[in-house]
């Protein structure tokens, strides 16, 4: 199995991710949130780019119960219904309802991963649910030699690289190891790996040293952190389907 790991953005226009497995991974918050929100019983989200976007794509549902939610340098925008704090998105506020989400930074990395074979979301909370999936999504394609394998795409900050991202991309690829033999890991691949053996599992006091965590601590959202910062706690994997996110087991149930 050949794993890559982009530890910024700008790193993904020159890949080719045609027919690959991409896992983008922004744990504070946008991916960590989404992961929340379908547990919690969102019916679906989608991603925008922008606000705008976001709007026109809340009005072109043709559904109600369409939420918009995001934030702009980390705070709810303005006439959205809901931010990008996990703890926002509970079944009471998002069961059976649409979400239209924008994010400084995690929508825009997902927007440079449209030739993947397959989009998913990642972060620690779901870090080991992703990796058995993804071992088992290759080896019913071919096995370890597949191609083109799977990539980690790290969301970052404003373009620069996240270290908490990193270091998430990093214990993925240290679980995919632990679960196939012959992983490929490329030099991305194995920094993250370097840092994810330097580091370990993620405390709440270190997120808070990061970029974002600073950011967030900032603001007075610093709650957020001890939920990101959970690992291996959740056995689900939002995956891109029909436009939409939604959790694997919905379309893999069908």
């Amino acid at each position: 199995m050949k794993v890559d790991v982009f530890a910024v953005p700008g790193e993904l226009d020159d890949a080719d991710l045609s027919g690959a497995k991409v896992v983008v991974v922004d744990v504070i918050r946008a991916t960590t949130t989404v992961l929340t929100a379908l547990e919690a019983g969102a019916q679906r989200v989608l991603a925008a780019a922008s606000i705008e976007e976001a709007v026109r794509l809340a009005g072109s549902t043709g559904q109600s119960g369409v939420l918009l939610c995001g934030e702009r340098r980390g705070r709810r925008i303005d006439g959205f219904d809901l931010g990008n704090s996990p703890g926002e998105f509970r079944p009471e506020a998002v069961e059976g309802k649409t979400l239209v989400c924008t994010t400084t930074n995690g929508t825009q990395a997902l927007r440079r991963c449209r030739s993947a074979g397959e989009v998913s979301l990642g972060c620690f909370r779901n870090r080991r649910a992703l990796a058995d999936r993804l071992v088992a999504s290759i080896g019913e394609e071919g096995g370890r030699n597949a191609a083109p394998g799977v990539a980690i795409a790290c969301a970052g900050r404003e373009g620069r690289l996240g270290l908490e991202d990193l270091l998430c991309a990093g214990l993925i690829v240290k679980a995919l190891e632990e679960s196939v033999p012959g992983v490929q890991p490329s030099d991305g691949a194995r920094t993250a790996l370097a840092l994810a053996a330097a580091i370990g599992a993620p405390t709440p006091d270190f997120l808070a040293t990061t970029a974002a965590g600073v950011a967030l601590v900032r603001i007075g959202l610093e709650q957020d952190l001890a939920f990101c910062a959970e690992v291996d706690v959740s056995p689900c994997v939002p995956v891109l389907w029909d436009g939409g996110f939604v959790l694997a087991e919905q379309i893999e149930g069908d």
